[in-house]
């Protein structure tokens, strides 16, 4: 495996600033006084120049230029006058930003092949198959395969029945794929038959286990049924060897979860970072030897819980979360990339440090952004316009207990 875990960020990235006759508010807003009177300004660093500040229907904006032309008087300038001269700056002001991600050098188009995992033998309930048959009519581009577990012959022609060869989805047997016996042979086997058994009944654990090694197997992208595909896809994403490719950051404060989620992801095949999963996945598994002694807990049918199942219940789920969910998919993303693992927070810090608020900047950086967003459509583009994914909610790994155990995934 390649060492994967080196910060590959640009360091620093700072801008300089000219202070002389600037003031700084309260606020942190940056002011000059113009023909005798105080105005906000902001500074274009790629201009190298100041700028007046006007108001617009999106809130401040970039006006006229102004030169300081005497100690402590500003005076607008022409764009022919930008470059005359003025009195040089004695008094800079430095900003570090936060680093920029580096993209892979050796990328190339990811495989145009969309998976999806359904185990259990009932069929994909009618909301979630229209929801997912108006996503695969928006991926016209991709091949779609519906990777199944059934049991039965009978759950086997439901599916087929749900899936007809104009529906644009491949239905999968997984027995008959080669690399799932692979993975039953394998040290997460046991974890997988025990999150599919009557015992530990957990088809969202169970997906968990199969998305991370079905992706690693073939690469390609990999959604949930409950996923949504937002609009047409006007841009098919490129990827390094070991680049994952993610969505935007969500927050669950019920499980105390903030971070990606792995109900959508991309990569390449061989991915190691995927590897990496794997091996975390079945190490923290093989230590939680008390998970597989007693039944998983269930949510009631048709009453409220009491204090104490609910307990049971959020500690069953956040335990799910970090042996083989988003806490894990988050903790190795963390460790094995963190040179982009914060991208978002850190575009968010650069605004806010650049910015008074949302609508006034102080600091304009116009090539450091761009390859922030760049970067960001790149790393996230299941966040972007040009294939957003809306993350979906059906929770099918938390039913009532009084569904038919085969009717959920």
């Amino acid at each position: 495996m390649r060492d994967i875990t080196t910060d590959r960020r640009v360091r620093p990235y700072a801008v300089s600033i000219p202070m002389d006759d600037v003031e700084t508010v309260d606020n942190g807003a940056y002011r000059a006084h113009v023909q005798g009177e105080s105005r906000a300004v902001v500074y274009h660093v790629e201009a190298g120049q100041w700028f007046l500040l006007t108001p617009s229907d999106h809130g401040l904006v970039p006006a006229q230029p102004i030169r300081r032309c005497a100690q402590g008087l500003w005076e607008p300038v022409s764009g022919a006058g930008c470059g005359s001269p003025r009195l040089a700056a004695d008094q800079w002001q430095c900003i570090d930003l936060p680093p920029l991600p580096i993209l892979a050098s050796d990328t190339s188009p990811l495989p145009r092949v969309i998976h999806y995992v359904w185990i259990g033998e009932c069929g994909v309930p009618a909301g979630l198959l229209n929801k997912m048959l108006q996503s695969v009519q928006l991926c016209k581009d991709y091949r779609v395969l519906l990777h199944a577990h059934v049991q039965s012959q009978q759950g086997w022609k439901r599916l087929v029945a749900q899936f007809p060869s104009q529906s644009g989805v491949e239905l999968v047997d997984l027995s008959d794929e080669a690399h799932f016996a692979t993975l039953n042979a394998g040290p997460l086997g046991p974890f997988y038959r025990y999150f599919i058994g009557a015992t530990g009944q957990n088809y969202g654990a169970a997906s968990d286990i199969l998305r991370v090694h079905l992706l690693h197997q073939y690469g390609g992208i990999y959604m949930d049924v409950d996923d949504v595909v937002s609009g047409a896809i006007t841009r098919h994403p490129y990827a390094g060897p070991d680049d994952l490719l993610l969505n935007r950051m969500v927050s669950v404060e019920r499980y105390d979860f903030h971070g990606y989620p792995n109900s959508n992801f991309a990569c390449h095949a061989g991915n190691d970072v995927l590897a990496a999963m794997l091996d975390e996945m079945a190490r923290r598994l093989g230590a939680e030897t008390d998970l597989f002694d007693a039944p998983r807990p269930w949510r009631a049918a048709n009453r409220a819980p009491t204090k104490v199942e609910y307990a049971e219940m959020q500690t069953y789920i956040r335990r799910i979360f970090r042996l083989t969910g988003p806490g894990l998919f988050n903790d190795m993303l963390r460790v094995n990339r963190p040179d982009y693992y914060w991208l978002e927070r850190d575009l968010l810090n650069a605004y806010q440090r650049l910015s008074v608020s949302p609508t006034e900047p102080r600091v304009l950086v116009e090539d450091y952004f761009g390859r922030m967003h760049a970067a960001k459509a790149f790393y996230l583009p299941f966040s972007e316009p040009s294939f957003d994914v809306s993350i979906g909610h059906a929770h099918s790994w938390n039913p009532d207990v009084g569904i038919s155990v085969s009717s959920f995934c």
